[in-house]
């Protein structure tokens, strides 16, 4: 199942401070960008530091700057009782902030990030992404520091054995690019099913080329850290490094008693810059594109229109589509999906990213039967894939006219959701809206979608097929997305005679 989002679920440092400034409490530093702003001394400043860089600021409507930026204006907490903060950028998800009567405190922080929903004309392609490690590149003993601390001078020198066992930079970084909203495999996990763990099509790994820690100045109590790392993107299938770029991370902490956060915090933002660069889209945006020889395999191929089935009821319905409806798992079975028959003959459609760049994959039917199936057509950027295996007397579904269906219609997702072992299982919705995402159009719906689930049908109350099911916006609930049967048939070169 694909992960939804705009091109991008994010984590930048959401950074907003509002503060109440008068002629007694200009206490800004100069990289505070508030120093001496004594004329604004009735005034909030609203600071901003938000990735994406350039995001669109809006208050109250009004478009008042782009991130990062220092936004001073005068706000009458007295005579309005209500003030939006809307933070925008193409491909990612709102931040709506509001503000009612005076702010309770005089420094507010909100650590939050603009998500990614890929509808954006920058949307990542579908790709599973793992974290390898983190390694050092910074000799033992090496100085990165010498700080003040209550009239002493203190060293500070790297140490790789000291922060590996305490810090968990595999975690972290899962974490943050799940946040993102990527879909991340090979998540750490103590005697995992080894067929839960698929294999990602790309991992990162990070390597630590600099680190620093100083004071912040005139503060001899605060502290900042600062590093440079260089991140590898690695292709299993391709056995080699496919892209590599350098992001820097920074991080303060106010007092002593927080420096153990400064490591983590540094590592995180340059996880943060990293992931909202330019450079990283382009990087898996070159991958996604290259990853196949070719973006549409296939001749045209000709198949019998199914019979039309006659249903007592509903549950009758869903028991017969049950029988056409296959788990494709790979040969090693690390990975999976769902799909179904739509020949006599053996014919089966499922989504691409099912299939991925395979050969051949494993077809087990609800009997328990498993069948080698061979791929013998694909269109990568509709992410449809047609499989045929040997033999014949099977159970065909019929197919709808998708471009017929509508918002509110009573529909069922059949697939293998989660684990093998929870083959053709059935779910419930409607077609909760018809939408275009990235120049593709969708039938939207609130049925129950997982992991697994890709490449199923669903169907209609007739038990005819109208779309496939494909991908889930992972930061809501009931909100799925399937490809038009109509689509995928044209896509795929099928006629049906």
């Amino acid at each position: 199942m694909k992960t939804l989002y705009t091109c991008a679920k994010a984590t930048l440092i959401v950074l907003l401070a509002i503060s109440f400034i008068n002629s007694a409490h200009a206490q800004y530093s100069d990289d505070d960008a508030g120093s001496g702003e004594s004329a604004f001394s009735k005034d909030y400043i609203i600071k901003i530091i938000s990735l994406p860089d350039s995001s669109e600021i809006y208050l109250d409507g009004k478009l008042v700057g782009y991130t990062p930026a220092i936004i001073k204006d005068k706000f009458s907490f007295i005579n309005k009782s209500k003030y939006e903060l809307k933070i925008s950028k193409k491909g990612f998800n709102d931040k709506l902030i509001y503000y009612s009567s005076k702010p309770d405190s005089k420094f507010t922080v909100v650590n939050d990030n603009l998500k990614r929903n890929n509808s954006g004309s920058d949307s990542i392609p579908y790709l599973r992404f793992g974290f390898d490690k983190m390694i050092f590149d910074i000799k033992d003993g090496t100085k990165i520091g010498e700080i003040t601390y209550r009239g002493s001078i203190k060293t500070y020198k790297w140490e790789s054995s000291s922060v590996t066992g305490t810090y968990n930079f595999n975690r972290v970084a899962e974490d943050k690019i799940e946040a993102f909203g990527l879909n991340v495999l090979n998540r750490t996990k103590l005697f995992a099913n080894e067929l839960e763990q698929k294999a990602p099509d790309l991992m990162i790994g990070a390597e630590l080329k600099n680190i620093s820690i100083s004071n912040v100045q005139q503060r001899k109590d605060s502290f900042d850290c600062h590093m440079e790392i260089e991140w590898q993107f690695f292709s299993a299938k391709q056995n080699k490094i496919v892209g590599s770029m350098l992001s820097k991370g920074d991080f303060r902490v106010e007092k002593n008693d927080d420096s153990q956060f400064l490591l983590s915090g540094a590592f995180e933002s340059a996880i943060d810059r990293m992931l909202y660069s330019r450079d990283f889209l382009n990087i898996v945006k070159n991958f996604g594109r290259n990853r196949f020889t070719n973006n549409h395999i296939g001749e045209d191929v000709f198949l019998k229109i199914p019979k039309e089935q006659i249903y007592a009821n509903n549950t009758q319905m869903i028991n017969s589509v049950l029988k056409s409806v296959v788990t494709v798992k790979a040969v090693d079975e690390l990975s999976w999906g769902s799909g179904f028959i739509i020949s006599d003959d053996g014919y089966i459609i499922t989504n691409h990213h099912v299939v991925a760049n395979e050969k051949t994959m494993n077809v087990v039917f609800t009997s328990g039967i498993t069948l080698p199936a061979e791929i013998v057509a694909y269109d990568q950027d509709f992410d449809v894939a047609l499989l045929k295996v040997k033999g014949a007397g099977f159970n065909p579904l019929k197919l709808s006219n998708s471009d017929s269906a509508t918002i509110g219609e009573d529909v069922i997702a059949i697939g293998t959701p989660k684990d093998l072992k929870f083959g053709q299982t059935v779910s419930k919705g409607i077609i909760s809206a018809k939408r275009k995402l990235d120049d593709h159009d969708y039938l939207q719906t609130d049925v129950s979608i997982n992991p697994g689930n890709s490449g199923g049908p669903l169907v209609n109350s007739k038990g005819e097929v109208l779309a496939i099911v494909t991908l889930k916006q992972n930061d809501a609930e009931g909100i799925g997305f399937t490809i038009p049967i109509n689509v995928a048939i044209s896509k795929l070169k099928i006629k049906f005679k």
